[in-house]
């Protein structure tokens, strides 16, 4: 079933604007990626970006985009394991795909349908992302083996959309814990827990949006936990820090064996009820005791202590529940069914209801109120204008009172300044740096020497020169025909560079300098 844009087309607009954001991205890191083919953060930074659109479109139920990005998915995953060469055939393989994705999203912007990706493309990137481990041959019976079970856990039923992106969810669950962890670990003092506590803020907000698609509430409650930990970081104190630090680790800990388990759909039953009972009890100042030595001895010391309570607090359970029956009940596989019989457990740990956000310092405008505003600024000007020559008239009038004059003048003078700055900061909401536009151009030139057999460099300056959107927007077509005037009939092929004592790598430069008030762009080759 595919998403109805009538349904929300905020959301859809959303995710159109997003998508070529990351699709340029995309383009920029694959291009630099074929000149340093053992740079993991681009691998990473391009298998994140395709991974962000594919979950953006299975919330929005694009299947076809979907499947696509799937196949592209699994390619980048095998390069990143390091199974498989990021060769040249590859990367024209996966630029191939990315204008696939491109061309789909551009469909949805237009408001048609859109088509699946072609069945032969879908192939060959299929043939790059095969992970060996999975390609060898199937038993004599032709039954393929079955995924070990973990003992006690309770098998996840997610629709076919969500279980198709559960991987890659568990992928950056075990990174992003990774780095919560390391960040846990550098808060050793007060003062380097309170400055890195934003940090994990941002981290644990981004987590628990996932765990919350895949409706995982124990988990949901666990990254809960540790942005509880995090946001009291501002006013912790050195002992609170001690007793606390330790139970956030263990819970950490906790998440990625769930995370672990995840990777064959099914959640562990294991209890964090004690910890997150523990930590929040510390938070509030409620400790006693000595900290525990490490995360390993929180985990036992409060899940045995809240084993314990439950023990306890069982004498007072009806004989009709006791026996078999409640046993049974105890160690029943913690499925997303019984997950929040399970998390209510913890009676002094009142799950909060969102992680709190971090301040966002950029937002999305829609061009027309912009256009709007700068209009409605122009008509500011013209007002003060008038303001401006009254107040002079009224200085040759005989017999006026001079103070009067003198405050009116000052009055004047102040909105003549603020109209200024006003007009100049709307303006400035329109400026874009030429990078916008130049980041392009890298593909566009790698796709030119390919298809000519030339080797050609691009060298980009002055990429973060700002310009007026409009002029960007009228700039993009012909400084492609240029550039690839100068890549056809500028720069030689290798053999004829070679003849002529030059190296078989031409170089174009593309430059963006001030010139006054205008900006200059300039394109030379050395052909």
């Amino acid at each position: 079933m595919g998403f109805d844009p009538s349904q929300d087309p905020e959301l859809l607009n959303d995710f159109i604007t997003e998508s070529g954001e990351l699709l340029e991205q995309v383009d920029r890191d694959l291009v630099a990626l074929e000149s340093t083919p053992d740079d993991k953060a681009l691998l990473d930074s391009v298998f994140r970006a395709m991974h962000t659109i594919k979950g953006s479109g299975g919330f929005l139920a694009l299947d076809e985009l979907c499947s696509f990005t799937h196949a592209a998915e699994d390619a980048l995953n095998v390069l990143r394991k390091g199974d498989a060469t990021l060769d040249t055939a590859t990367m024209d393989l996966l630029l191939e795909a990315v204008d696939i994705v491109r061309s789909q999203v551009e469909s949805l912007a237009a408001g048609e349908p859109v088509e699946p990706g072609p069945d032969e493309l879908v192939k060959r990137l299929r043939a790059v992302g095969a992970d060996p481990a999975e390609t060898t041959d199937d038993a004599g019976d032709g039954e393929s083996a079955e995924a070990p079970a973990v003992a006690g856990a309770g098998t996840l039923n997610l629709p076919p959309n969500k279980a198709e992106l559960l991987p890659f969810m568990v992928d950056d669950l075990l990174v992003s814990l990774e780095q919560i962890g390391g960040m846990i670990d550098s808060g050793s003092d007060v003062g380097a827990a309170q400055s890195g506590a934003p940090q994990l803020s941002i981290a644990c907000e981004e987590l628990v949006r996932s765990a919350a698609f895949f409706e995982l509430e124990i988990l949901t409650e666990e990254i809960n936990a540790i942005a509880g930990y995090a946001d009291a970081l501002s006013s912790i104190d050195a002992e609170t820090l001690t007793h606390a630090k330790p139970r956030a680790q263990a819970i950490v800990g906790v998440m990625h064996d769930r995370g672990e388990a995840l990777r064959d759909a099914v959640l562990l039953p294991t209890s964090s009820d004690g910890l997150r009972s523990a930590l929040a009890k510390v938070l509030t100042g409620d400790f006693d005791g000595d900290p525990p030595a490490d995360a390993a001895v929180a985990l036992a010391a409060d899940e045995q202590d809240a084993a314990d309570s439950a023990t306890e607090s069982s004498t007072d359970t009806p004989a009709a529940e006791t026996g078999a029956d409640a046993t049974s009940a105890a160690v029943a596989p913690a499925t997303e069914q019984n997950v929040p019989t399970q998390a209510a457990a913890a009676s002094n740990n009142k799950p909060r209801d969102a992680v709190k956000p971090t301040a966002e310092q950029t937002i999305r405008v829609d061009v027309r109120r912009l256009e709007a505003l700068l209009n409605m600024v122009g008509e500011l000007v013209l007002q003060k204008n008038r303001v401006m020559g009254m107040t002079r008239r009224l200085g040759t009038v005989p017999g006026l009172d001079g103070d009067m004059l003198e405050d009116l003048g000052q009055v004047a003078s102040g909105l003549d300044r603020v109209t200024a700055e006003l007009q100049l900061e709307v303006m400035k909401t329109r400026m874009q740096p030429m990078d916008k536009l130049f980041s392009r151009y890298p593909r566009v030139i790698r796709d030119l020497a390919r298809a000519t057999g030339k080797k050609i460099d691009l060298q980009i300056t002055g990429a973060e020169t700002e310009v007026d959107k409009s002029v960007i927007e009228a700039l993009g077509d012909p400084l492609v025909h240029i550039l690839r005037n100068s890549a056809d009939h500028g720069i030689e092929t290798p053999e004829d560079r070679a003849a002529s004592g030059k190296p078989e790598t031409g170089v174009i430069r593309l430059t963006a300098e001030h010139d006054g008030g205008s900006v200059r762009v300039i394109i030379r080759d050395d052909g």
